[in-house]
């Protein structure tokens, strides 16, 4: 059984503490994990700002003893209030190989659940209009890397992106939804949710799943050709003027 704490709060200050205690920086050594995890060519001043904005941290297994620690992902509300984490193991841990744990007072997040809705983000979503969706925390870490902090990128914490997460999007303003899932089948065959509306209240919303160049973004730091070319995708995307896509309609390369 995991013993974890509970409060993801409570997870993140016993991590910063330790870190004092051991004379380490802990963001420092959270870089030094995403860069180790997937071998990315970066240095530390590209990838900390990232680190340190999404709230990432990497939990030692001090702290988290299952799984050989964990990284942790806040789960933000569109108030700014943490009450949920995702936790990735480093190892799988259980009988079942769990990789995924969901930390902290679900009964008390409002809206659906979002990782990358930090407060800087969520400004220069409602500048832009514009948002990348993409499947797992990684992924998100990956993209605002390699697209730099121009481009709001979010993920549902799972592999679908549902009605709520559409109108909550539509709350803040967006008209322009891009998708890239993982190319792999569930994400080759993923759909994009209606857009509901008000009526008298009518909002054109345009809606494109991004083909992904890699095996999912995250993929994509491992070497400069895969991340331009991913660059190279969303921003095309983001300047395009196309029409109203529907739901399941892939852009066209």
């Amino acid at each position: 059984m995991l013993n974890l704490p509970s409060n993801p709060k409570v997870m993140l200050k016993q991590a910063a503490n330790l870190y004092t205690e051991e004379n380490l920086n802990w963001v420092d050594r959270t870089v030094e994990k995403v860069i180790a995890w997937r071998k990315w060519d970066a240095s530390p001043d590209e990838v900390r700002p990232v680190i340190e904005q999404s709230g990432a941290r990497f939990i030692p297994k001090q702290i988290v003893s299952e799984g050989g620690g964990a990284y942790s992902f806040p789960v933000f509300d569109p108030l700014g209030y943490l009450s949920l984490a995702q936790l990735r193991f480093v190892h799988p841990v259980g009988e079942s190989q769990t990789r995924y744990v969901l930390i902290g007072n679900q009964s008390e997040h409002l809206g659906p659940r979002w990782f990358g809705l930090d407060p800087g983000t969520l400004e220069r979503l409602t500048l832009t209009r514009t948002v990348l969706i993409v499947e797992g925390p990684f992924d998100v870490l990956a993209c605002r890397i390699i697209l730099g902090a121009d481009i709001p990128v979010l993920c549902p914490l799972g592999k679908k992106l549902y009605d709520d997460h559409v109108r909550d999007l539509q709350c803040l303003g967006v008209v322009k939804i891009l998708a890239m899932f993982d190319s792999d089948e569930a994400g080759a065959s993923a759909k994009l949710p209606s857009i509901p509306t008000r009526r008298g209240h009518k909002q054109d919303v345009e809606r494109t799943i991004l083909r992904c160049p890699g095996k999912d973004p995250s993929d994509c730091l491992k070497d400069l050709k895969t991340a331009k070319l991913l660059y190279r995708e969303v921003h095309r995307a983001v300047t395009a003027t196309a029409p109203l896509l529907g739901p399941g309609e892939p852009s066209t390369p």
